[in-house]
């Protein structure tokens, strides 16, 4: 490489507008001439399939570092990788455009796919003997394992505080100088005193997630997804929360339900482990400890 230069060293020097763009792999990426791309559409594939008719076999194959496509003839088009059930067309079909693309020398990797009857097309399962269109498999997989956690709380100031989340467990009683001093008249404090701790408690299982709670106070709430708020002795609650957060990399967020929308945190904040056991039958036998220590929040 060199330049750049003022004058063109050659007379007929062609330059073309080509750009640079990454692709998943590193240190590799894709050239990219200013001009539109049109892809195969994924209607038209199913448009083949509706043609050929239920047990219709599928095959695929991938050029290497492509990026702009091959124009296709609309007379070659009973060429591409598809043919009826039973019959040997489709096999036939893409032997034949791998050995041509191989004779023109264009690179090939080893993604080649079929004939099969079931087909990922574009990121759907293409099943022409169910005659479906289905999200793949790992897929599914992979997003599930990307859902939020989402945990109930709930506090009163006559009672005490519970919180519930998939089987694990907590509730606990107000400490005696939290009544004598007034503090446990803060229900915005009580509301999200057990959310505080349940990040606490179950900040490793909960690290690198997207957390949603479940509170029936509206104040909580607003005050959680806005993080911040005027109360002094709520605000010194709220930025312990935002720091657990931050150490456990958890993103949170807070809905506001109806109380009687919120029944299992409900009933562990009234110490009713009966009625605790009818809506959570799947719940831990026993509860997660609560330090001592964490009324020194």
């Amino acid at each position: 490489m060199a330049g750049p230069f003022k004058d063109t060293s050659l007379d007929n020097l062609q330059v073309s507008p080509i750009g640079l763009v990454p692709k998943k792999q590193p240190c590799c990426g894709q050239h990219l001439e200013a001009c539109s791309v049109v892809y195969a559409r994924f209607g038209e594939a199913i448009h083949m399939v509706q043609q050929l008719g239920k047990g219709a076999l599928l095959a695929k194959f991938n050029i290497q570092s492509a990026f702009r496509i091959i124009p296709v003839h609309p007379s070659m088009f009973e060429l591409l990788e598809a043919g009826t059930a039973g019959t040997s067309h489709c096999s036939d079909n893409l032997n034949g455009c791998v050995n041509t693309l191989e004779q023109l020398g264009v690179p090939m990797n080893h993604k080649t796919v079929g004939p099969t009857t079931q087909l990922t097309f574009l990121g759907l399962e293409i099943d022409t003997n169910a005659m479906q269109i289905r999200i793949p498999e790992n897929k599914i997989k992979e997003v599930t394992g990307e859902i939020q956690d989402i945990m109930s709380t709930d506090a009163g100031a006559g009672a005490g505080f519970g919180a519930y989340m998939q089987g694990k467990w907590f509730k606990g009683t107000w400490p005696t100088h939290w009544v004598m001093d007034g503090t446990s008249r803060d229900l915005t404090l009580l509301e999200l005193f057990p959310i505080t701790l349940a990040i606490q408690l179950w900040g490793k299982q909960l690290a690198n997630k997207k957390v949603l709670f479940y509170c029936d106070n509206q104040a909580v709430v607003a005050i959680i997804n806005k993080q911040s708020t005027k109360a002094p002795r709520v605000m010194r609650l709220l930025r312990h929360l935002i720091l657990q957060c931050l150490r456990y990399n958890i993103q949170l967020k807070a809905k506001n339900v109806c109380s009687t929308a919120n029944t299992i945190a409900d009933v562990l904040s009234r110490f009713q482990l009966k009625r605790f056991r009818e809506a959570a039958p799947s719940a831990d036998q026993n509860p997660t400890p609560v330090p001592c220590n964490i009324w020194l929040i």
